[in-house]
């Protein structure tokens, strides 16, 4: 009985087969007699002179995982998408060596845990012993625009809200402007804006 087979084969020169059940096995050749005896479970049956294959009828799981988590390899569940990476989501099948759905944000770029495109990957501003994570593109309107290059035209822009939230999901630490005569907190992506609401 060859490796991974569906069948009963003709006995290869060099062995003798004697015919029998055989329990399938998807990476060992089983049935065929060289210097000793067949000592298989048995469970399929063969003529003399043949060995059993059996093709393994496989479908491999699928897992789809949600904007903001991939699937790690040998994994039968979505996780949080990493820091300074991002995972768009999708489906994705079950493999024993490759991650799947998770990319590193650029050289250079942070993100926190959770995040789906890569616009999200951006720069860390740092208040006091906190921080936000500033976005490569404009998420809100109005937003916080920062030049890092001084040529007038923002490189990174912070989220706004009129809520009182803080910067990221990891403090509780606060930062606010003031702006047309209204006060607004800077937060990232990692907070959950619906918390907030009344």
């Amino acid at each position: 009985m060859p490796a991974n087979y569906d069948g009963c084969a003709t006995c290869p020169s060099g062995f003798s087969c004697a015919g029998g059940t055989y329990t399938f096995n998807k990476t060992k050749n089983i049935g065929l007699i060289r210097n000793g005896n067949i000592t298989q479970n048995i469970n399929k049956a063969c003529a003399s002179n043949f060995a059993h294959k059996l093709k393994a009828q496989f479908v491999p799981n699928q897992y789809t995982c949600n904007a903001g988590q991939y699937l790690s390899s040998n994994a039968i569940a979505c996780t949080t998408c990493s820091v300074n990476s991002y995972c768009p989501g999708g489906t994705y099948t079950f493999n024993e060596t490759l991650t799947q759905g998770i990319v590193s944000c650029a050289s250079g770029l942070f993100a926190p845990n959770g995040m789906w495109e890569a616009t999200q990957c951006g720069r860390i501003l740092h208040v006091g012993d906190g921080f936000v994570y500033l976005r490569a593109t404009k998420k809100t309107s109005p937003s916080l625009h920062l030049d890092l290059d001084h040529d007038g035209v923002a490189d990174y822009f912070g989220n706004m809200t009129t809520l009182d939230v803080p910067m990221s999901r990891d403090t509780q630490r606060k930062l606010k402007v003031r702006y047309n005569n209204t006060t607004y907190s800077i937060y990232d992506d990692s907070v959950e804006l619906n918390q907030y609401q009344n």
